[in-house]
């Protein structure tokens, strides 16, 4: 069964969808641009998907972004913190007092900041493919992006259908890489979207995904928030790119459905 709908949250109008019945109540945030649908669709459906009986899915589409607009996204340094309040209201809203987390990209940030910033709420977290310090060698990557008509057909045309047209899906993705660029060149090489210290003072566990061959992230993002959070795990995808989880749907299931099973029994 899928749910949609939407709630106004400081000022914008915030879209869900929720996916199943399940008791374990799962918080899916998309990545740049991104919906559930668009993201986490091996996840949801198809046959790698999972138990939605066991599980229910709630996909937020962050303020700016999918059918969350306008006003259009606003950025800054507490864009990512703006972004966790959204997803705590939102929750709370719907009834939802403690929940995991699943977390791609930019919204892997995000899975991050909230058991920081509530960390009664969040019972374990999924972060995938992140990055937490904007570099030159991380921005520049990016960078190479910019041009969405340069995108692999599939991808563009995924996005395309949910900004409905070719201007506005490359105004809201050059709005998002101008934001990486300026926050790199006014703050300085080495600008922690995720701080040590938040990193450090994460109490619930984390599982932390990686593709060794994403073209956008290295293995040195994940790398340190393994070192830096106290119970934290990483698994590799050695064939997997940025998006591993989409690829490799049916080991990131079995890895992803074991973390939660562990952490429901306190063995994590």
């Amino acid at each position: 069964m899928t749910v949609c709908g939407k709630f106004d949250v400081n000022g914008y109008p915030i879209w869900y969808e929720k996916f199943g019945t399940g008791s374990d109540v799962v918080l899916l945030i998309p990545g740049a641009l991104g919906t559930g649908r668009s993201d986490f669709k091996e996840q949801l459906e198809g046959p790698h998907a999972f138990d939605l009986k066991r599980y229910t899915f709630v996909a937020v589409e962050l303020p700016g972004w999918g059918r969350s607009r306008p006003p259009i996204r606003a950025y800054d340094l507490d864009v990512y913190h703006r972004d966790a309040d959204c997803c705590f209201k939102l929750m709370e809203n719907l009834g939802h007092q403690t929940y995991s987390i699943i977390g791609w990209s930019d919204g892997a940030k995000v899975a991050l900041l909230m058991p920081y910033l509530n960390p009664n709420r969040i019972t374990c977290s999924v972060a995938i493919g992140i990055f937490v310090r904007a570099t030159k060698q991380t921005i520049a990557p990016l960078m190479l992006t910019r041009d969405t008509k340069r995108w692999p057909k599939e991808q563009y045309d995924t996005y395309l259908e949910i900004y409905n047209d070719e201007d506005t899906f490359q105004l809201v993705w050059d709005q998002h890489i101008n934001f990486c660029r300026v926050a790199m060149e006014v703050c300085g090489d080495g600008l922690h979207l995720v701080p040590p210290e938040t990193l450090r003072q994460i109490r619930c566990p984390v599982l932390l995904v990686h593709g060794d061959k994403d073209p956008l992230i290295a293995l040195e993002h994940p790398l340190y928030c393994k070192e830096n959070i106290p119970d934290s795990v990483l698994h590799r995808f050695p064939g997997g790119s940025h998006n591993c989880h989409q690829v490799f749907a049916a080991e990131f299931k079995k890895v992803v459905q074991n973390f939660f099973d562990n952490c429901e029994s306190g063995g994590f």
